[in-house]
């Protein structure tokens, strides 16, 4: 009996260190700011969500791998909130973000992949610490509401949610869109 709870309590202890270590017990700070412009390179999707990973992965590695565009900066742009539309319905698109010095190669990018400008736009922005996968599912529960919290509280529209994944910069970047 007294391994188990041993062994219970060291299990504890690392899934409390982890959730530390992801930032899911730090403070979420929210500002409005202009964000943008963006070049995106991307796919569209409608269904969970969820599907919108594997997209990003395929069209980075297509930029990176086929075109040899180095891109360092995905994003997922959710335009449904998932409480009020059903999965199968939800609309975003994902992929990833150009680097100016890659803007010269826009008419040919076009030719074999969808790019569109994400303009100048006024938005609520939070960021998370990006550690790996599992802080995509930390940032979701904790920037989320903190969003929808502001927003309320502000009186503001709430947008689509474009989730921007820095990786130099070692972070998510949540942008809802007023």
């Amino acid at each position: 009996m007294k391994s188990v709870v041993i062994v219970a309590t060291a299990v504890l202890v690392a899934c409390a260190g982890v959730l530390v270590y992801l930032g899911f017990f730090g403070t979420v700070e929210v500002r409005e700011q202009d964000m943008g412009p963006y070049l995106l390179v991307y796919r569209e999707h409608v269904g969970d969500y969820g599907g919108t990973a594997v997209i990003q992965e395929e069209v980075c590695s297509e930029l990176h791998d086929g075109e040899k565009v180095p891109v360092s900066r995905g994003f997922g742009l959710y335009y449904d909130d998932p409480r009020a539309v059903k999965k199968e319905n939800l609309r975003s698109i994902a992929g990833c973000i150009l680097e100016e010095r890659d803007y010269p190669r826009i008419a040919e990018l076009k030719k074999r992949h969808l790019v569109r400008e994400y303009a100048r736009t006024r938005c609520l922005v939070a960021e998370f610490p990006f550690k790996g996968t599992l802080s995509i599912f930390a940032g979701v529960i904790c920037v989320y509401p903190r969003l929808e919290e502001y927003a309320r509280e502000k009186k503001l529209g709430k947008g689509p949610v474009m989730e921007i994944y820095d990786i130099p910069g070692k972070k998510i970047v949540y942008l809802m869109q007023l």
